[in-house]
């Protein structure tokens, strides 16, 4: 396969050689395609005639090309069709005559082609819309394979804002054949961000003529798993269990609801590495969209928050789950371990200076329920819930192990969820932190310490 991509590369180096050269005998044919917005001295000018002359990128009609528009999905599932086409071909009608039916929209064409001769499994987006940048360089990886030529030294997890895993390695193969560079001196990606059409034309002519390419080095490692992770934009932080870094994926990406801000979606390593299909293993995603008062979902969600940010825009913050159980490799203990620590991740989120935050009662028991679990178990060992409240007088540990997994709201205020536990327990709405509460003649609230030897002794 490596032998075969090779040669294909070689076979559009040499298209792209003649047609350089044939251009260069015509000054009448200065501007590439006769685009009115693209000069010579645009620093895209020689990608765009690259791309222009393979037939690949055409334009928008009436002499324009649009350099700072936005590629949408159907156009990168088109520009992918014809790379791939080019590649193995030496020419795009493989894909632009691919059969389809009439009725089908115009860029059914190319779909149908990727599902038969790529078979990418990924998400592009609508097809109407801005496609993002990670969408695209993913699509645009699997229309290449792995025959082009590694030319850079990129090390493990060193864009820093994009983690190398099973759904990323082919954007971390263009970085290393040159493709891809970054946005800044440290080689960002940018993964969320729309993708322009002279951006566009840049990745692809350096995919098919291989004398474009960059040469760039990243050394630094820029992905930590033991410090708190920001998701795109600044939406919010999480606060990451050392040992996910075996064991848990973060893709960080638009979900397929356009009205989502930002979506963080969590995958178990094991199942994505072995099956190398993007929702192997899903454990759940966090999704931030437009508050709204009445809400129905397509599958189940746990309710983190409502957050004001500093623009005075509310937005509710969701953690999804898969509809229905999608099973780990290995043993389904493991799997119900890192499930459960993504309920934790997401409920203990942390959000910008500035944010007003009222959590959901369902963030605020998990919360607690993750902390009381923490404290029961540093003072009497392994916690097993009961499912039957116990009769009569009985320890509090025995009591304790009935009331953690049945927690319910006593009280409620603007700033505080009070929960009912051998006493009154409060989680603040805005910070997500728990307090122990005395309700005596003199009524005080101290911070709960799980890790105390007297974290379960009465507040007073």
């Amino acid at each position: 396969m490596k032998a075969k991509r090779m040669l294909a590369l070689m076979l559009a180096l040499t298209l792209f050689l003649s047609l350089s050269a044939a251009v260069a005998v015509s000054a009448a044919e200065a501007v590439p395609g006769g685009f009115t917005d693209v000069a010579e001295a645009d620093w895209f000018y020689e990608d765009v005639r690259c791309v222009h002359d393979a037939g690949l990128m055409i334009g928008k009609g009436d002499g324009i090309f649009d350099p700072d528009g936005q590629i949408t999905g159907a156009e990168a599932v088109t520009i992918a069709a014809r790379v791939h086409s080019i590649l193995t071909t030496g020419s795009p009608d493989a894909a632009d005559h691919y059969q389809t039916y009439a009725d089908e929209p115009w860029y059914w064409t190319y779909v149908n082609y990727i599902d038969r001769y790529v078979g990418y499994f990924g998400s592009i987006g609508s097809y109407d819309s801005p496609t993002s940048r990670r969408d695209f360089a993913r699509l645009l990886a699997s229309a290449v394979g792995d025959g082009a030529e590694e030319i850079n030294e990129i090390a493990q997890n060193a864009v820093p804002d994009l983690e190398e895993n099973a759904l990323t390695a082919g954007i971390y193969r263009l970085y290393r054949a040159g493709i891809l560079t970054g946005n800044d001196e440290r080689g960002a990606f940018l993964p969320d961000a729309p993708i322009r059409r002279s951006e566009t034309a840049a990745i692809a002519a350096r995919i098919l003529d291989p004398t474009l390419r960059k040469s760039i080095t990243l050394t630094q490692t820029g992905w930590q798993f033991d410090t708190a992770y920001t998701a795109p934009g600044g939406w919010f932080t999480l606060t990451l269990p050392d040992w996910w870094e075996d064991e848990v994926l973060i893709w960080s990406g638009k979900s397929s609801f356009k009205e989502d801000k930002c979506s963080i979606a969590f995958y178990c390593r094991e199942a994505v590495e072995a099956t190398g299909y993007e929702y192997g293993g899903f454990l759940g995603a966090v999704g931030i969209r437009p508050h709204a008062d009445s809400r129905s979902w397509p599958w189940p969600v746990m309710e983190i928050a409502a957050v004001t940010y500093p623009d005075g825009q509310t937005y509710d913050i969701t953690l999804h789950f898969a509809s229905d159980v999608q099973y780990a490799p290995g043993t389904e203990e493991a799997y119900a371990r890192q499930f459960r620590s993504v309920q934790a991740v997401a409920a203990a989120m942390r959000f910008p200076e500035g944010c007003r935050v009222t959590l959901h009662e369902d963030t605020a028991r998990e919360l607690l329920q993750n902390a009381l679990t923490a404290a029961y178990e540093n003072i009497y060992g392994p916690f097993t819930p009961l499912e039957t409240k116990p009769e009569g007088a009985v320890p509090d540990s025995e009591y304790l192990r009935w009331v953690i997994p049945h927690l319910e709201v006593s009280d409620e205020t603007d700033e505080y969820y009070e929960f009912p536990v051998i006493f009154p327990f409060r989680v603040d709405k805005r910070t997500g932190e728990v307090f122990k509460h005395y309700n005596g003649l003199d009524p005080f609230t101290v911070p709960f310490d799980p890790a105390a030897p007297d974290a379960l002794a009465f507040a007073g």
